[in-house]
């Protein structure tokens, strides 16, 4: 089920909703930190290059993100790349 086409009166008990978070690693920015981005896939994702394509996430909700799925860039301190 994709949860951004679904309407509320079609969700019933027992519904499973998948989603693919892609974290774009994207540069290190001039003091050195790493600059992340988050996209939002359908399941199964739409592939470019093997690489999971999707909506952005916004970058307040990046730190959630990132610390539920990928502990390891808060770690190295990474920031939203805007």
């Amino acid at each position: 089920m994709n949860p951004h086409t679904i309407h509320p009166d079609e969700i019933k008990p027992g519904d499973v909703f998948v989603q693919t978070v892609a974290i774009h690693v994207n540069r290190r920015d001039s003091q050195g930190r790493v600059l992340v981005r988050a996209y939002r896939c359908d399941y199964p994702p739409p592939l470019y290059d093997g690489i999971p394509q999707g909506s952005p996430i916004a970058p307040e909700y990046l730190y959630a993100i990132i610390a539920a799925f990928a502990p390891v860039l808060l770690a190295v301190d990474a920031q939203p790349d805007l």
